[in-house]
């Protein structure tokens, strides 16, 4: 080969390595946008979950409250009923008594 030829094989292929390198940055560039991108979306979903795991348990904490509450009044009522309305009234007069069934 001639120094002209070898000088051109030798400027071609520089040139490719050129555009594979330009080619390498760019994608490195393009990678490194994404990947800030992506940690600003895990940062913005796990203060997300932080949250709805703070207001699932505020809405645990009531229903329960609520349960509690539910059963202390159905205790409330059972022990009023049968305490007020099983046991017998005084009679008072010779006439039946249709509401009660112990009169």
């Amino acid at each position: 080969m001639t120094q002209s030829t070898s000088q051109s094989v030798t400027e071609q292929e520089l040139q490719k390595l050129e555009v594979r390198l330009e080619e390498l940055v760019n994608s490195i560039e393009r990678l490194k946008e994404e990947n800030r991108s992506l940690r600003n979306q895990q940062d913005s979903l796990v203060s997300e979950r932080a949250n709805l795991i703070e207001k699932n348990e505020t809405a645990r904490t009531r229903v329960e409250a609520m349960i509690n509450r539910l059963k202390a009044m159905e205790q409330g009522a059972y022990t009023f009923w049968t305490r007020n309305i099983w046991l017998p009234a005084p009679r008072m007069s010779a006439k039946p008594c249709l509401h009660r069934p112990t009169c």
